[in-house]
């Protein structure tokens, strides 16, 4: 190939296959795996364990965090945003690990939940 040439270019669409979740008999497959695998009753316990976590007494910052983690893990199809998540972590930690977030996020979090409320 010469250096004026060029190589031949295909569309986007056309190097890539379609994802399953936007073809009809794809998404439909997608709803009965994710009801055999992941039963309403099941997700419905893990996303309120999500939303009333609470750390423990003498838990570290560090291990609740984990904790907090491993449930969202757990359920992955959770549909909590990445902000309701920080938030719902935020507000379940006692005083002293609010602090402690605060001061290494130079206090920009306390700072959003002023201007929100």
């Amino acid at each position: 190939m010469r250096a004026t040439e060029t190589p031949l270019t295909f569309p986007k669409e056309a190097r890539r296959p379609p994802a399953i979740r936007h073809h009809p008999v794809g998404a439909k497959r997608m709803r009965i795996l994710r009801l055999k695998f992941f039963q309403p009753e099941r997700t419905a316990k893990l996303q309120n364990d999500i939303l009333m976590f609470q750390q423990h007494k003498d838990e570290s910052l560090y291990n609740a965090w984990n904790r907090f983690k491993d449930l969202l893990r757990k359920v992955r199809h959770h549909g909590l945003d990445l902000w309701l998540q920080v938030q719902i972590f935020y507000d379940h930690v006692n005083y002293a690990t609010q602090m402690a977030i605060d001061y290494a996020a130079d206090d920009r979090l306390r700072k959003l939940r002023l201007e929100v409320t």
